[in-house]
């Protein structure tokens, strides 16, 4: 055993020990409307609550859309399409990803089957406590980075886009497209 100790050698799940069952819900609601023959509506409000996996991993997601299209002109040669979306996103406790010591995921999956990966377990929920891991220099212990390695991000993404298009004739046209993006975080 990695502490000095004889046992009988087994074969361990680490992975169904470690990971829990997800569970993830949408909700979405939507209004499509068309003002005119000309003119269309659509709103969508759509939010997901994500708890992960991963044991203290969560994610809720807010997503706003308006959008409008309309065609005028003589021969409904002109047509505008403008849309605007709103998209929050709110994280806790997201994963390190690469190669590197945070990255616990790397450490599950590599962790050695005949090792039963909840006897490390003990103790690593206590905000501050020590580490302890079955070698040293061998990256974190899973448990204790979810209960110690704790972070909070939020994004909030603005996207606007709009375009402005004239048919010349059945065969040509133009148009130009204007496109912002604003991530605040």
């Amino acid at each position: 055993m990695w502490d000095g100790s004889k046992t009988n050698l087994s074969v361990h799940d680490n992975m169904a020990n470690f990971f829990q069952t997800g569970f993830n819900t949408t909700q979405n609601i939507n209004f499509q409307q068309a003002i005119s023959d000309k003119v269309n509506l659509y709103s969508s409000a759509t939010y997901l609550h994500d708890n992960s996996k991963t044991p203290g991993m969560k994610l809720n997601r807010l997503n706003l859309i308006n959008r409008v299209n309309a065609k005028f002109g003589e021969r409904n040669q002109w047509s505008t399409d403008i849309k605007v979306q709103y998209m929050k996103n709110m994280a806790y406790n997201r994963a390190v990803g690469g190669q590197n010591d945070g990255n616990y995921y790397a450490q599950v999956l590599l962790f050695p089957r005949s090792l039963d990966i909840t006897q490390f377990e003990n103790g690593m929920n206590v905000l501050g406590a020590d580490q302890t891991w079955y070698l040293e220099d061998t990256g974190i212990n899973p448990y204790w980075a979810v209960n110690n390695k704790l972070s909070t991000d939020t994004r909030d993404r603005y996207l606007m886009n709009a375009t402005v298009k004239y048919d010349f004739n059945s065969w040509l046209s133009a148009d130009v497209r204007f496109w912002n993006r604003y991530v605040q975080y």
